[in-house]
């Protein structure tokens, strides 16, 4: 999100405000019945030459975290479910590992 001219802090708080309610519903809008290019809609895509609007950049970064630590969960039962153990899963090879993602990106869409 970039905003355009001088930001007074009232501005920065409605912007911000706008930011979190309205980043937070994306996946609403990308649903049926709303229209279907809200499903190429892409918050963290760069655009050259512009600045995202700070509000934005920290929710984004917080997002991004937050879905790393549910990723990183879901893996974890997705190896204990199989009985491997999350730190054994680092001595097996590369082949088995992306076997072993494969079978997680199955097994996680299925839930």
């Amino acid at each position: 999100m970039r905003t355009i001219g001088r930001r007074t802090p009232t501005a920065t708080r409605r912007i911000d405000k706008f930011v979190k309610a309205f980043f937070a519903k994306i996946s609403e809008f990308q649903k049926p019945p709303r229209h279907p290019k809200w499903q190429d809609t892409n918050l963290a895509a760069v655009i050259p030459g512009w600045k995202r609007f700070e509000g934005a950049d920290d929710w984004l970064k917080n997002h991004r975290e937050q879905e790393l630590a549910n990723r990183r969960d879901q893996f974890n039962q997705f190896l204990q479910e199989r009985k491997i153990a999350p730190g054994r899963a680092s001595s097996i090879s590369e082949a088995e590992r992306n076997k072993l993602f494969e079978d997680f990106i199955r097994w996680s869409g299925a839930r």
